[in-house]
């Protein structure tokens, strides 16, 4: 994701929205934020698993 990041900033690709993969291979979408500075802010989305659940005391 920082390297589409990087790679969107120094203009190698797209200033639109970025699908790139994990490891995985699961797809994750890198788009940026269109109330923000351009450049500045990104939403990060995909799958999302629940891998904790605990209780603070």
């Amino acid at each position: 994701m920082a390297a589409a990041v990087i790679a969107t900033r120094r203009g190698l690709i797209c200033a639109k929205t970025t699908t790139v993969h994990d490891q995985a291979g699961t797809p994750i979408v890198v788009s940026p934020h269109s109330e923000r500075p351009p450049g500045r802010t990104y939403w990060i989305s995909g799958p999302v698993t629940q891998v904790f659940e605990g209780e603070l005391a």
